[in-house]
């Protein structure tokens, strides 16, 4: 600190004299005048004649507070500012980061650490693509060869040939314990031939005692299977097998799937006369005659359209004279026989239907139900209704034997898989084709049950059709 020049001047020139300094707390230092003191502040200078008197302000104690500190960039200049007063001063300091040095050596390698826990089973992943198919199973087969004794039937399978003789007389079940039934389940041996040891052609008996279920629709063509038929030859065909076309009623076209339900139903079946050409009845007989031909009879899945038997509550007329069984011979019979669906394979048959009721006799159906049909003829049909023992295999509600015509028996589909009687998980209600009752038909429940229902109600329409 530094006396101003005034006062200094002022002090040299009083040689030989003492210079008292007054501080501002009241304190008298004297000194030698050839001793100079620096100070710094606002001093008061005065002459009292005794010499100069210099009274100096107290002093605070000074300080310095470093403030901010910033990094700028390599190589920039360095930046000092005081951001507080001259006594208490605050430096900021703005200061360049240093250059990168060289890459020190590597170190040595560390010891290996501890096995961490074992982690959380992840999620199961997705299914993979399916493996390529297996090789194809084995295909028993089967033949015959008789005698007046009876016949030798030789069967191969996979186990090896096999033979056994059958004596005269054999029934349709004894030939079933000859079918492989080792067998996966559901699936007959594809190629299972049993020839008659008369005529050499394959015993469509044989065939409707195996269900399979297999879709044949790029199988075989319409045309395959009719030449199939034609040449009798049943091989590779098995009930439930079916087809998928199209079928077309009111504007709507659907695809339907066409089960086999039975092979040669009506063969032999149909009415003769070769005296009069008439009937046991009195009646000019149905032009059909007896069925040669062999056959399938086919049944959808499901119905193909709901439709009234009758416009009113009545089954005067039986069936044939139904409003329904009109529309089959005409209308639906055009429909399933068009390209897109039949292509022309569906033939004719002759059948003995219920024609006239009386409407005051008991029905067979039991219960004091009255109506019961008492007249019938035989006729040319094309597509008919089942009857109650084409789907149970005996009669239920039928009100008389007039009923069941030709359509005596079961039909194998139902037979050997009766859940779809009711279409399995579809489970519909549809027309039979005998009356119950003066003003009920038979029909199948949606919930699996026999059941009849008046005439004019809408119910499923599920026909049966011969395809050669």
């Amino acid at each position: 600190m530094g006396v101003r020049a005034d006062i200094v001047a002022a002090a040299r020139a009083t040689v030989g004299h003492i210079i008292r300094f007054i501080t501002g707390g009241g304190a008298v230092n004297e000194m030698p005048n050839r001793q100079y003191l620096d100070f710094a502040g606002n001093c008061t200078v005065q002459d009292d004649g005794e010499g100069i008197k210099v009274t100096v302000p107290e002093v605070p104690a000074g300080s310095v507070t470093v403030g901010n500190v910033t990094m700028t960039a390599p190589g920039a200049m360095p930046i000092i500012t005081n951001t507080g007063t001259p006594i208490h001063a605050v430096l900021n300091f703005t200061l360049p980061q240093g250059l990168q040095g060289p890459q020190g050596d590597k170190g040595d390698k560390g010891d290996k650490g501890d096995t961490g826990a074992t982690g959380a089973t992840g999620e199961t992943g997705a299914t993979g693509a399916p493996g390529p198919a297996g090789a194809d199973g084995f295909s028993p087969t089967a033949s015959v060869t008789s005698d007046t004794s009876g016949a030798t039937i030789t069967i191969t399978d996979k186990n090896g040939t096999t033979s056994a003789f059958v004596a005269n007389g054999v029934t349709q079940a004894v030939m079933e314990s000859y079918v492989d039934t080792a067998a996966a389940p559901g699936v007959a041996a594809a190629n299972l031939i049993v020839r008659d040891s008369d005529t050499g052609d394959d015993v469509a008996a044989a065939h409707n005692c195996i269900y399979r279920g297999k879709d044949l629709t790029n199988v075989y063509t319409l045309a395959e299977l009719s030449a199939k038929l034609t040449a009798g030859d049943f091989s590779d065909l098995y009930i439930g097998d079916y087809i998928t076309r199209q079928y077309t009623h009111g504007g709507e076209t659907t695809n339907v799937n066409f089960r086999i339900a039975h092979f040669n139903y009506w063969k032999h079946i149909g009415y003769i006369d070769a005296t009069n050409g008439l009937d046991i009845n009195g009646n000019t007989p149905n032009t059909f005659g007896e069925t040669t031909a062999n056959h399938i009879v086919f049944v959808p899945d499901t119905v193909l359209f709901s439709a009234q038997m009758n416009s009113s509550s009545t089954t005067v007329g039986g069936l044939r004279g139904s409003a329904l069984w009109t529309t089959l011979q005409s209308t639906v019979y055009n429909e399933l026989n068009a390209a897109n669906c039949m292509d022309g394979h569906i033939i004719g048959y002759s059948n003995w239907l219920s024609t006239s009721i009386i409407d005051s006799a008991l029905s067979a159906a039991g219960g004091g139900a009255i109506g019961s049909v008492n007249g019938a003829k035989w006729s040319d049909e094309y597509v008919g209704l089942c009857s109650e023992p084409m789907v149970y295999g005996g009669t239920v509600w039928s009100s008389a034997a007039r009923d069941v015509g030709c359509k005596k028996s079961q039909l194998a589909l139902f037979r050997l898989d009766p859940t779809w009687i009711s279409g399995r998980s579809a489970r519909f209600s549809w027309w039979l084709g005998a009356v119950a009752t003066a003003v009920y038909f038979t029909c199948v429940g949606a919930f699996g049950n026999a059941l009849f229902g008046g005439a004019s109600p809408l119910r499923g329409v599920r026909p049966f059709f011969l395809f050669a």
